[in-house]
């Protein structure tokens, strides 16, 4: 069951124009069901080929053990707008040749758009403890949040216990709403913290891996000044895992006016809210850069220095902003010392958060930017459009072969990228376009 928001106007109008193996061992804890194309997703049986919602060949297929099972035929998923599910496909240690790319969407159950295989698709993050697992978030159109263990083979739905999924009391649950930004925590383990947009709203955390999730900003300062309780970032300190700021998604009531970030220090426990430097702004949000050091992108790049206490401008030369709703990854410098950030006019880097430029060679909606240690990645939502550059010549860039099912979708973009450098696989999650993934030539 999924809870139903009740908006005014304003906020309809924003919700209106919305929409980051070579082993043969399995990770610790994880059983030889997880991934394996036991049959269609739901609280009760969420295993699921990627791409397919149909029952397994006998045997089946264990994560890490060669690929997935082929499905069987039958009527697409609801929400899949017709579609035929793609083919199964190979684990990590039978990836494609590189430059080609996979159709890998699990099986969803988009209840209110037509998606590739039934799955909106929205914030993907690679594992920091094991690179073959790879954690989905989806839209507000479906209720899951997927975890695959073979590098996206195979899927298992995993918000299936408290929190998860609204049960019709109170608020509801995280996969309600949209994922868009997500965190997964890179030292404790099973650790996420996640969005729920235009559903349960807030900022939601597990720490069993995905099971069970809390609202952790229920009865703070922040559910009473923050309009409808909408989060619209999270972001982690990449220098203290406890700290964390949320951002809102529209605006705060006094003394917070027109609109407040949310911080902790003891991952989630108690809040402190403060003013934001000003109104929300489609796209914007809150980045840290360690603990004193905030990135504010809205009608123009703000730094602070004094963790939120006051705010500068002119820190980006040319003028400009940077994109933040759709945060999935810690802002950490690349090999070569700097750190990237997607704009609306471009990349954008700087050598020490603070002084930020336009990155030559690149221009246009580039709002999703990953990276490896020897390679820059960035995407445009709007339109199909992937270009990459070598860390140590940063103002070369190059484009990439896009997923042909994003043709499928309704959307046309590519909001969302994750790069696994141990496999050299890069990940697209595209909204009605579903999910993909590419080795990178």
């Amino acid at each position: 069951m999924r809870t139903t928001l009740i908006m005014g106007p304003a906020l309809l109008h924003l919700c209106l124009s919305v929409c980051g193996c070579s082993s043969d061992e399995s990770p610790a804890g994880l059983t030889a069901a997880e991934g394996s194309a036991a049959g269609t997703s739901s609280a009760g049986d969420s295993s699921a080929t990627a791409g397919a919602s149909a029952t397994a060949n006998a045997g089946g297929a264990t994560p890490e053990g060669g690929g997935a099972s082929n499905p069987s035929a039958g009527a697409p998923n609801a929400g899949s707008g017709g579609q035929t599910p793609p083919p199964p496909v190979g684990a990590c240690d039978k990836l494609p040749a590189p430059g080609v790319w996979e159709n890998i969407t699990p099986p969803g159950h988009s209840t209110t758009k037509a998606a590739v295989n039934g799955t909106v698709g929205a914030g993907i993050v690679v594992d920091p403890f094991d690179p073959r697992v790879v954690w989905l978030g989806t839209g507000g159109e479906n209720d899951e949040i997927w975890r695959s263990a073979d590098c996206g083979a195979t899927w298992k739905q995993i918000n299936t216990g408290p929190g998860g999924i609204s049960t019709g009391a109170g608020m509801g649950g995280v996969g309600d709403g949209a994922q868009w930004s997500m965190k997964v925590d890179p030292k404790d383990q099973g650790v996420i913290y996640a969005t729920s947009g235009y559903g349960a709203q807030s900022l939601w955390k597990t720490t069993d891996g995905g099971t069970s999730w809390k609202d952790v900003l229920k009865g703070s300062e922040y559910e009473t000044h923050a309009d409808y309780r909408f989060v619209n970032n999270v972001s982690l300190d990449p220098t203290n895992h406890l700290h964390v700021v949320v951002s809102t998604h529209g605006g705060c009531t006094a003394p917070y006016d027109p609109n407040c970030i949310a911080e902790t220090s003891d991952g989630g426990t108690s809040w402190k809210v403060m003013k934001a430097p000003e109104k929300w702004v489609e796209g914007g949000g809150l980045i840290l850069v360690n603990e004193r050091l905030w990135v504010w992108c809205g009608t123009t790049l703000m730094i602070s220095t004094d963790a939120g206490g006051s705010w500068s401008t002119g820190a980006l030369t040319g003028g400009g902003s940077c994109e933040a709703e759709y945060t999935i990854r810690p802002l950490v410098p690349a090999s070569n010392g700097k750190y990237y950030l997607g704009s609306r006019g471009g990349v954008i880097r700087s050598a020490d958060g603070a002084k930020w430029e336009h990155v030559a060679g690149t221009s246009g909606l580039m709002v999703m930017v990953t990276q490896g240690s020897k390679q820059i990645f960035a995407s445009n939502q709007w339109s199909p459009s992937i270009r990459t550059a070598k860390v140590d010549s940063d103002e070369t860039w190059s484009d990439l072969p896009t997923p042909p099912q994003i043709t499928q979708g309704s959307d046309g973009g590519i909001p969302f990228l994750a790069y696994d450098e141990a496999h050299g696989v890069l990940y697209a999650s595209m909204f009605s376009g579903g999910v993909a993934r590419m080795v990178v030539p």
